[in-house]
């Protein structure tokens, strides 16, 4: 079981980075992803260290282009430095954060990468979503229709567990009804 002192200073060095101009994927994201990964890893077990470590640091370059590579290189740093984390899970900790998009090969980036999906389909990640979609320049009822097909075909059918699809069903379905009413606003 992670320790305390090691759990509150990951938290407060988390805390302090994605507060730092984030403008998406800020600190209320990475809590979001650490306590799904809390539940998952209740369900499924693994490597608490590594799931919930990487949990909070996986965006910390999120607004950098090749986010997951960079943020694994951060994260090596901020690991170095914290005592207390075992030297010996550092690299593989990493190369969760470095995974945590695409090609994850071990349970533990696949509890991540689920973990990370599953905010998605919450209040904030609907939020975060269409503003990251406007910064792209499509109308709203453009936002909106992508989201909604993200939510639809991609998100949740490539979660790799079905306990994560279980335990957002019911976020999954206000979700898209929320999404599929705001798109009859435009066809009315």
């Amino acid at each position: 079981m992670i320790q305390k002192t090691l759990r509150d200073k990951l938290i407060k060095e988390s805390r302090y980075i994605m507060s730092q101009d984030k403008m998406y994927h800020d600190f209320a994201h990475a809590f979001s992803v650490y306590k799904n990964a809390q539940i998952l890893l209740e369900k499924l077990g693994g490597d608490e260290i590594i799931i919930l470590t990487s949990a909070l640091f996986h965006d910390i370059a999120r607004d950098q282009d090749n986010h997951e590579k960079i943020g694994a290189r951060m994260l090596e740093d901020i690991l170095s430095n914290i005592k207390e984390f075992p030297k010996s899970k550092i690299k593989v900790t990493c190369k969760a954060v470095e995974r945590h998009e695409k090609g994850q090969i071990t349970h533990e980036e696949k509890i991540l990468s689920d973990a990370d999906k599953m905010d998605a389909f919450n209040e904030l990640g609907v939020a975060r979503g269409l503003m990251m979609a406007a910064k792209r320049g499509p109308t709203l009822h453009e936002s909106i229709s992508s989201y909604l097909q993200l939510c639809r075909e991609k998100w949740y059918k490539n979660m790799h567990f079905d306990i994560s699809r279980e335990l957002i069903a019911e976020d999954k379905q206000r979700t898209e009804k929320l999404l599929d009413e705001m798109l009859d606003k435009y066809s009315t």
